[in-house]
């Protein structure tokens, strides 16, 4: 497996403030924007429930970014259960990246409330492959949202969340959240919050009823971080989209939104391998699906946890890189920084498969890298946008504890070698 997280800043802040949004694409891509995204996945379907931004903290200007490949796309955003929005379209070539501003039309697309089911699912078609995250580009409260196809759908879900940072107190609120969106009418989903949440006790299991497009919001109000859906369990008897969400979280003088799509229970793994922002910040949160998960966790030197199911492993982050393996399978999911700006993603496993190439753009002049995972003998085979020289063997150190099957490696692009705007790709010759 080759994995690649994609680093850029969005905001406007200097170089020694980054992290952000991991995108998974089929080389298990992580795109970073002062927020951390997870792995995106490329298709021709995504489902999405938008949570919903507090204004009092910056909401807008909110954009569906795409990515095609060798075919071009027609692509069509609709929301199934609302019969009052009108579709979006967008036809971009192949081997291009464009984007669709959702900001007029915000109020139908994010969750309108808790604990009540709503109409305002999004579904993304496209006639050719493409990747699509769902960026919010507020000013100092920027996240994006990597989509990931097929592979959010599930009927068995376990959701990590951060339990360090406060939510801060805004007008309107804002809250940590659950957002489910069901793809198929009269799917029956079931919720058992591990803490309480608007018309629900913790730990009750209650259940809902959703058509397709048709979104529940689970919403945590109580904005301490002692209050946590760590471990919450969804679980659906037709497939279902989770949305996480945290609306604001208070860092020093920072302060953030973070979220990331969910995957079900089955595209999580054993081994990950976790490389740090670039402040004192990050934290990893492992979390068990299974009794008796054992958790060895190797940096600069290892440890090792027994957690039990929904149980969460609070893991800072000192060291630059770092190798987790479990017994059994975990989520991961690691909220990092760029200086004090926080952002959130649900980290892809090496278990996972993927394809040998990526495409991703930059939206804009600010810091732009991109971290990457492969395994060992193949760091000397990467090419961006069909040139050896940029990302070279030399780059790449070895993740510990992987017993030297993984090397990784972060590297800065410049905007002459991807320019702002810009369609590029990352393609390994020898290795997915």
């Amino acid at each position: 497996t080759t994995e690649i997280y994609t680093l850029s800043l969005h905001d406007a802040l200097p170089i020694s403030l980054f992290m952000s949004r991991f995108l998974q694409l089929s080389l298990i891509a992580l795109f970073l924007t002062t927020a951390v995204s997870s792995f995106a996945q490329r298709d021709t379907v995504f489902w999405f429930a938008a949570p919903d931004v507090s204004s009092g903290v910056g909401q807008v200007p909110v954009k569906l970014r795409f990515q095609s490949y060798d075919q071009p796309a027609t692509i069509t955003v609709s929301q199934p259960a609302n019969g009052s929005f009108v579709p979006l379209t967008l036809t971009m070539p192949a081997f291009s990246s464009d984007s669709l501003d959702l900001s007029s039309v915000i109020s139908q697309v994010e969750s309108p409330a808790a604990n009540v089911v709503s109409n305002n699912g999004i579904k993304i078609s496209s006639t050719g492959l493409i990747n699509a995250d769902y960026e919010v580009i507020a000013p100092g409260n920027k996240e994006s949202f990597s989509l990931k196809g097929g592979k959010a759908l599930g009927i068995n879900f376990y959701t990590p969340f951060q339990k360090f940072w406060d939510n801060a107190a805004t007008s309107p609120a804002t809250y940590s959240g659950i957002e489910i969106v069901a793809t198929m009418n009269n799917t029956t989903v079931l919720i058992t919050p591990r803490t309480a949440i608007t018309g629900h006790a913790a730990n009750a299991t209650f259940s809902i009823v959703l058509n397709a497009g048709q979104t529940y919001s689970a919403r945590d109000v109580n904005v301490t971080a002692a209050s946590s859906l760590a471990g919450s369990i969804v679980s659906a008897n037709k497939p279902v989209a989770i949305t996480l969400f945290d609306g604001q979280l208070v860092q020093s003088s920072c302060s953030d939104m973070i979220g990331d799509q969910l995957v079900p229970t089955p595209s999580i793994g054993t081994d990950y391998a976790i490389y740090k922002g670039t402040s004192s910040f990050d934290r990893i949160y492992v979390l068990a699906t299974q009794n008796a998960s054992s958790v060895e966790v190797t940096g600069s030197s290892t440890s090792t946890t027994l957690i039990n199911s929904s149980e969460t492993l609070e893991i800072p982050m000192t060291d630059q890189l770092m190798y987790i393996k479990s017994s059994k399978p975990v989520y991961v999911y690691h909220v990092s920084g760029f200086g004090c700006e926080l952002s959130a993603a649900v980290v892809p496993s090496l278990n996972c498969k993927g394809n040998n190439s990526l495409a991703f753009s930059r939206s804009g002049s600010d810091s732009l890298g991109v971290i990457l995972i492969t395994r060992s003998g193949f760091e000397g085979n990467f090419l961006l946008n069909g040139s050896s020289g940029i990302i070279t063997p030399a780059m790449f150190q070895t993740v510990p504890g992987s017993g030297g099957q993984y090397k990784a490696a972060r590297i800065f692009f410049s905007t002459a070698e991807v320019p702002v705007n810009s369609h590029n790709m990352i393609v390994n010759l020898a290795d997915i």
